[in-house]
């Protein structure tokens, strides 16, 4: 097996050109795309409330087949449309992709103001305890489980018996906030016992690592968290190395971390610039491959996905990134 040129295939399998060779064929396998993929923008609203959420939907077009839901929240100032690196290459392994969209907080927030920073600090004032996003989360949950969810095109292949949550920045407390985090504004729980697997990328973190085993006990699900050796907050105020805690933390979660090498707060949906040494692209094609690698294992129960996320960062990642596993703490293998 061709080692450390996992990644190399993801350019080529999502349809962007980042120069990269060829693999063999074991390791081709769980990154190339299986189905084509369809777009669809929802809208889910709650006659019984004025709460009403839109996504941005993509999902294997042509399978009869169950597949697992992966529900996706942005970060403060992002967008869904940010992620279609993430939502085509899921969709393609098989994988119901709903991005949430949050306009409250979305990139119409700040862009063309003239005291931009000022607006998303605010905006983070308002929004830091992520409770908005877990509910979000939950309330999609919601509407795709209730009479009337058939009226969606992907509606005839959902297995909402597999439902994994993922986000980036505040969207990355929301995930964890449903899988069991205790919530940092100090109110109630959050857990939704529906979600089956996390993946945050770059999650903030409000707590010391004295406390964060209390903090994240309740978490009992396969987590894999994604952050950069330079990913400090640009309002909120977690550092870099901080990110890491809810990894160290979850001793009843088979986990992963993911950590890229000189990545920060902006690779996961772009710089407005182009940067000078590895570009975006470079960094969401390690976030791609690892989080479909997970997915794979997690989401779809394949074992040999499972089996090379257990054979460590020389197999997987190029000088990118590198990862560190840990398993649950009395419990085996807790791959569906």
């Amino acid at each position: 097996m061709l080692r450390r040129d996992f990644l190399r295939l993801i350019g080529a399998a999502a349809g962007t050109s980042a120069g990269f060779s060829s693999v063999s064929p074991a390791q081709s396998e769980f990154v190339r795309p299986v189905y084509s993929v369809a777009k669809s923008q929802v809208t889910w609203s709650a006659s019984h409330s004025e709460l009403k959420v839109e996504a941005l939907v993509y999902y294997p077009a042509d399978t009869q087949e169950l597949s697992p839901v992966v529900i996706y929240s942005h970060g403060l100032g992002g967008a869904p449309e940010k992620f279609a690196y993430l939502g085509n290459m899921w969709a393609s392994r098989g994988l119901i992709s709903i991005f949430i969209h949050h306009p409250e907080t979305d990139e119409a927030q700040w862009r063309g103001r003239i005291r931009a920073v000022s607006e998303l600090r605010e905006l983070y004032r308002r929004y830091w305890n992520a409770r908005d996003r877990a509910l979000a989360i939950s309330f999609v949950i919601d509407r795709l489980s209730s009479p009337g969810s058939e009226s969606t095109s992907f509606a005839s292949i959902m297995d909402l018996s597999r439902i994994g949550a993922s986000g980036n920045d505040l969207g990355a407390l929301g995930a964890l906030l449903v899988a069991g985090q205790l919530p940092p504004d100090g109110g109630p729980s959050l857990k939704d016992p529906r979600v089956t697997a996390i993946a945050p990328l770059s999650p903030p973190v409000f707590c010391d690592a004295a406390h964060a085993e209390v903090v994240y006990e309740n978490i009992t699900v396969p987590c894999m968290t994604i952050a950069g050796t330079r990913d400090d907050g640009i309002v909120g105020s977690t550092r870099a190395w901080q990110r890491r805690i809810p990894f160290d933390a979850m001793v009843h979660s088979n986990r992963y971390h993911v950590i890229l090498d000189g990545g920060d707060h902006m690779v996961y949906s772009g710089h407005l610039r182009a940067r000078l040494k590895s570009t975006d692209a470079d960094y969401q094609n390690v976030i791609r491959a690892a989080t479909t690698l997970f997915w794979s294992a997690y989401l779809k129960g394949d074992g040999a996905a499972l089996e090379l996320l257990g054979a460590g960062s020389d197999t997987i990642f190029n000088s990118l990134a590198r990862m560190e596993t840990h398993s649950a703490v009395n419990a085996g293998s807790v791959a569906r």
